[in-house]
């Protein structure tokens, strides 16, 4: 069921009716029975006549997993700093904290401090955990949408997607 009173619904529905009424990735939350929210994106297509809408279609993609990831990466970016965010991407890509160190051109026992701060702002309690949690939500620097920050005489380079 669409949740009505969201307004990016009503600004979608908008967009709908400014584009003729056909439309492509069209973003909508929504409620299911028990009340979780979950996300789509919608494919629309309709046939007006005689300045009525006669008939629509549409396909709908479940986002949900994919925005749930998307708000947890967003967390993740408020409470880390830049500094801690690109060494959890370095981890999550199954570099040593020593290749860490070398990347970020930093002392490796610099990189365990790091990483025990990291470990303590997110409150978890093991290394293997917060790199699983780091993929789960999609935390990669081999899938990363910016430059990495610059912290001395990295050599690495990024490739954008």
């Amino acid at each position: 069921m669409p949740a009505k009173e969201d307004p990016k619904n009503i600004e979608t529905v908008r967009e709908f009716i400014k584009a003729g009424y056909n439309a492509r990735n069209l973003e909508t939350h929504e409620v299911d029975r028990a009340g979780n929210p979950r996300w789509f994106i919608n494919d629309v297509v309709s046939e007006v006549r005689d300045g009525h809408l006669a008939d629509i279609w549409g396909m709908q993609h479940e986002i949900t997993h994919r925005k749930r990831q998307q708000e947890k990466r967003m967390e993740i970016r408020r409470v880390l700093s830049s500094k801690q965010h690109f060494l959890l991407q370095l981890l999550s890509d199954k570099y040593s904290l020593k290749e860490v160190g070398s990347v970020m051109n930093i002392a490796e026992n610099t990189a365990h401090i790091h990483l025990a701060r990291i470990m303590k702002k997110l409150d978890i309690h093991d290394r293997d955990q917060l790199v699983r949690y780091a993929r789960e939500i999609g935390i990669s620097q081999t899938h990363m949408s910016e430059e990495p920050p610059f912290f001395g005489n990295v050599t690495e380079t990024v490739t954008r997607l």
